[in-house]
């Protein structure tokens, strides 16, 4: 999960950010929990009460609620007077020359008013893949889109020919692809071989039996275990 802060410079600007991390979340399968705050004094409040975020996307200047706070004013005491060095920050600016003003706060992206769907979605990219590395996401093509999911989202892989089906914790979804190919990325390096048609993530497997292992998710699932494969599935399921 992925706790996000955002501040735009007026309500309108807050809902489209929200609305377009929405729409991100739902691409990427991240899992992000985002909190909208009309002023940098509310956000000021919560820092102050220990409440942390991993990303915090927020214009530089006075929002329209705000009388005592601009967003550079409030990054300098998220650094300085609460000490968070982990927070990154995206700044929304009017103009470079403002934008130029933050830099002594280390922030993670710049993004010029207006916003547009495109430099958001680019500038979150960036953040996923510093953040979790390519380790920890699986990316691949759907409808000519590079798409990006969380390895931790995918409950299991399964083949079906020259097609391959990921299912996730919320959706199904897909794509042309081979088993036998991706399983070899080091983010598939956990998972669990129980067939030729199924790739497991063995943080959802509830329990096992000789020739089947039960699946978390929306309802649970019963996957077979290969003949050839079940003394090496018992050995790697033990460990765990």
């Amino acid at each position: 999960m992925i706790k996000i802060a955002v501040i735009g410079k007026n309500i309108c600007d807050s809902r489209f950010i929200k609305e377009k991390l929405a729409d991100y979340d739902i691409k990427t399968d991240i899992d992000l929990q985002i909190r909208c705050f009309e002023k940098c004094e509310t956000l000021d409040e919560e820092y102050s009460v220990f409440n942390r975020f991993d990303l915090i996307i927020l214009y530089d200047g006075y929002s329209e609620r705000d009388s005592s706070l601009s967003g550079i004013e409030l990054a300098g005491r998220i650094r300085s007077v609460y000490g968070d060095e982990k927070a990154e920050l995206i700044f929304i600016s009017d103009n470079e020359r403002s934008a130029c003003e933050a830099i002594r706060f280390r922030p993670f992206d710049f993004i010029l008013n207006p916003v547009t769907s495109e430099a958001l979605f680019n500038a979150l990219d960036r953040y996923v893949r510093n953040k979790c590395g390519s380790f920890h996401r699986f990316s691949f093509i759907k409808d000519r889109t590079e798409n990006i999911i969380m390895v931790s989202r995918i409950r299991y892989l399964q083949s079906m020919g020259k097609r391959l089906i990921i299912h996730t914790v919320n959706d199904n979804i897909e794509i042309y692809g081979r088993l036998s190919e991706v399983m070899k990325q080091d983010c598939f390096s956990d998972f669990i071989l129980i067939h030729k048609s199924y790739l497991v993530n063995p943080g959802f497997i509830e329990r096992y039996t000789y020739n089947k292992v039960y699946v978390y998710g929306k309802e649970k699932e019963e996957l077979p275990v290969s003949r050839n494969r079940q003394d090496e599935v018992k050995k790697l399921l033990i460990k765990i």
